[in-house]
């Protein structure tokens, strides 16, 4: 299995990634904000037909603009109708609406998780699984959902501190620049790569690139996202 870096511009790297991207397959993006992670996620999203985007801030001005992109902006999973494209985003002013947060996104969770088929995008699963306390329904996503074609894409910012099933079952990877030690500890730790390469590709990654790993091929690129 080679593990050597390949670069490519951003406008060869995204067809070739549509191609691989299969129904059921997660994709995981890991790294801080403002690198590009909710940009590659809101790219390779239109390529799916049931997508439902979960909202958790007061405010969040790039998931309001997928309203203009055909999404269906909804407080709670009962309010969807015929649409297959939503923006779940329950009401969020308060710490007690964390209840109603966490109460939405399990029913909605739980639900697709039955019906299969969706693709799923979670900002930060960070959130979901420590603040709202959803790791369980969250790793059984993770583990049990690409038996019934339903894809994950989650973000998440401190390595360290996310789930291991964000890593070994996601098909598709994307790390952005990132130096503490405990992060590329974590990463380097990734049993199929070579983390020596890892460890030393992801703290070395200039602003807005993003190392891509398949951990099926241990296929490895280099890319710059356009923000």
């Amino acid at each position: 299995m080679s593990t050597s870096i390949q670069d490519a511009s951003w406008s060869e790297f995204c067809p070739y990634f549509y191609g691989l991207w299969n129904q059921g397959e997660h994709v995981s993006l890991i790294g801080p904000t403002g690198q590009g992670k909710t940009t590659l996620a809101l790219e390779i999203l239109p390529r799916r037909t049931y997508v439902v985007v979960l909202g958790t801030k007061v405010k969040d001005p790039t998931l309001a603009k997928l309203t203009k992109q055909g999404y269906k902006r909804i407080e709670t999973w009962k309010d969807r109708k015929l649409e297959h494209k939503f923006l779940l985003w329950p009401k969020m002013t308060h710490e007690k609406d964390l209840a109603r947060q966490r109460k939405e996104f399990s029913i909605a969770l739980n639900e697709m998780y039955r019906e299969g088929r969706w693709t799923i995008y979670i900002d930060e699963a960070g959130y979901q699984c420590r603040q709202l306390k959803m790791q369980q329904i969250m790793v059984l996503l993770w583990t049990q959902g690409r038996s019934n074609l339903l894809s994950v894409v989650a973000g998440g910012q401190r390595p360290a501190y996310l789930p291991p099933e964000i890593y070994d079952q996601a098909t598709h990877l994307f790390f952005w620049r990132d130096n503490d030690e405990h992060n590329l500890k974590r990463i380097g730790g990734i049993g199929w790569l070579n983390s020596k390469e890892i460890r030393l590709a992801v703290a070395s990654l200039p602003l807005y690139h993003a190392l891509y790993v398949n951990s099926r091929t241990g296929e490895m690129i280099r890319t710059k996202v356009e923000i």
